[in-house]
């Protein structure tokens, strides 16, 4: 596993794009690059960890309170009711899975966070 660090042109500005790539051979034996994530415009997994973090908190604070088992709250007022919850859920489990994987990442890439 390696950060892969690629660069593309567009009329005259080149743009620089960075992923988490892992290298593996096909079934012919070529060998072959996988991204697993890709880390746009940042190029440490610390930056990655970081701004996901920061989303997952943004989330948490939207998580629906509950009042005499009724929900209650900022999100109740802004998206249809039974949707709120579930929305949320899932942006903060998936939000969960990415900051896992990149500290997993880092773990094996040996870098410190």
């Amino acid at each position: 596993m390696f950060i892969r660090k690629r660069q593309v042109k567009s009329n005259d500005t080149v743009y620089t794009y960075y992923g988490v790539v892992e290298a593996f051979r096909d079934e012919g034996g070529k060998p072959r690059q996988r991204l697993l994530y890709n880390m746009g415009t940042r190029s440490s997994i610390a930056q990655c960890i970081q701004d996901a973090e920061s989303r997952l908190a943004y989330w948490r604070e939207r998580e629906p309170a509950t009042e005499n088992g009724f929900l209650s709250g900022p999100s109740v007022s802004e998206w249809p009711v039974a949707m709120a919850a579930d929305v949320v859920a899932a942006e903060c489990a998936r939000l969960r899975r990415e900051i896992a994987f990149l500290n997993d990442a880092a773990a094996r890439m040996g870098h410190v966070r």
